[in-house]
């Protein structure tokens, strides 16, 4: 047995097994370094990827995902991970959705809403009120309403209802220029219940306010209006109960019928503006083409016996072939009211002109003119309201309803046009009618 050993390890001589197993344990601890070495190697740099993938993911950058090949607990995490990363992007891409629709609906609203902190300090502002505020150009968050300008009655209220925990309404000047808003504030709490702020809502009503005050004043002018005829229509018709002379109760019926006339004007007046405002009737269903020329002859023959008892001559500049497509009956009576108006309340022995001629933009402008005493600026703003008299007096002695100027106006409206008033004290008047001009025909 010894023999058989020896011819085996005789190239080592004694001791032959020991350095075999020490060699083969070196090997293998070296297999072993190295291998531990590249894995080792291996999953630090898959650590480090998913280190920086994690590091962009931090940032916001939701695309990128981690390598799900990875072994072992590394795979699961990069699963894991990536699940969190999907349902993240999914969220965010949820919540960028609401806050889209969110912003869209603010920017839409006409009504302004202005959130603020706790502190006073704006965080939030839509366009409707920057516009309200008259803030352009300027980043309002983080300011407070002091500091840009927002009014002190708009100040005063939101301290007040930051005060009282959010909740206040009223209404408000605003500016300079007399602009009246309605502002409405409610608390905003965070997740937990917490009063934060304040969101403050506000109504322009500056629009609203001067319709009312135009139909309180509509109310009271027509009650006036209406009260002068009648009370002279009583007045004569109880003097000609008593009257027993025939020439007088003659006279008081002629009284009485001439103020029977005056009140039945101002009703037809009012029954026209009212189908004119009223919506559901087409006022142009009976549109023609119109020749402007036709129209102007027209209104100087119906205004020819007015010009004779005021003493006055009426000519006509127009030398375009111009037409316009709308109803003839309407267009007649709002150039023959301002002619009327034109005769009536200018000097005696004055021109009245009537001319037509085309302007940029594919438009007609008729214009009355006269060489009367003219008409002061301040008078300009208010002159087409309904009853608006610029000289009272003088305006019932001559037969006037109040009502001419305003019909004129819905008429030119009526048609897609405007009326304008150029008028300056002692250098006379010009009305003009602005109109679309009609599409040319197909010979």
């Amino acid at each position: 047995m010894a023999v058989a050993f020896a011819e085996i390890s005789g190239p080592w001589g004694s001791g032959g097994p020991l350095w075999v197993i020490a060699v083969a344990s070196v090997l293998l601890l070296v297999v072993v370094l190295v291998a531990m070495v590249w894995i080792t190697g291996r999953s630090r740099r898959q650590i480090r990827g998913m280190a920086r993938i994690a590091e962009r993911l931090a940032g916001g950058d939701l695309a990128h995902r981690f390598d799900p090949g990875l072994p072992h607990a590394l795979g699961e995490l990069s699963d894991s991970l990536n699940r969190v990363a999907e349902y993240q992007s999914d969220r965010i891409r949820e919540l960028g959705r609401q806050q889209g629709e969110l912003q869209g609906t603010l920017h839409a609203m006409s009504t302004g809403v202005i959130a603020m902190a706790r502190d006073g300090r704006v965080l939030s502002m839509n366009p409707a009120a920057l516009s309200m505020l008259a803030v352009s150009g300027l980043n309002v968050r983080g300011r407070r309403l002091q500091e840009i300008e927002a009014g002190p009655d708009l100040v005063q209220f939101a301290t007040a209802a930051m005060d009282a925990g959010g909740h206040g309404f009223a209404e408000l000047s605003l500016g300079e220029a007399g602009q009246r808003i309605v502002a409405r504030s409610e608390s905003i709490h965070d997740g937990l219940g917490e009063f934060v702020g304040i969101v403050l809502v506000l109504d322009d009503v500056t629009r609203l306010r001067q319709l009312e005050h135009m139909r309180v004043d509509f109310a009271a002018n027509v009650s006036h209006e209406l009260r002068t005829p009648i009370t002279s229509i009583h007045g004569y018709a109880e003097l000609m109960m008593d009257e027993k002379d025939e020439t007088e109760r003659t006279r008081y019926a002629e009284v009485i019928l001439r103020n029977t006339a005056s009140l039945s004007s101002i009703i037809d007046d009012l029954l026209s503006l009212a189908r004119l405002e009223d919506p559901l009737q087409d006022q142009l269903s009976g549109r023609e083409q119109v020749k402007i020329h036709e129209l102007l002859d027209e209104v100087v023959r119906a205004c020819s016996v007015e010009a004779e008892k005021g003493g006055s001559t009426l000519k006509i500049e127009c030398h375009e072939h111009l037409e316009c497509h709308g109803n003839r009956q309407l267009l007649e009576q709002a150039v023959t009211n301002l002619v009327v108006n034109a005769i009536r309340y200018g000097p005696q022995d004055s021109p009245v002109t009537l001319s037509a001629e085309s302007i940029a933009g594919g438009q007609i402008q008729l214009s009355v003119a006269d060489r009367g005493v003219g008409i002061e600026a301040s008078h300009h703003g208010r002159i087409f309201e309904r009853f608006y008299r610029v000289d009272k007096g003088r305006s019932r002695e001559v037969g006037g309803t109040g009502l001419g100027l305003a019909i004129v106006k819905h008429i030119a409206l009526a048609h897609g046009g405007r009326v304008e008033l150029e008028s300056a004290v002692g250098q006379g008047s010009v009305f003009r009618i602005t109109l679309p001009m009609a599409a040319p025909t197909n010979p």
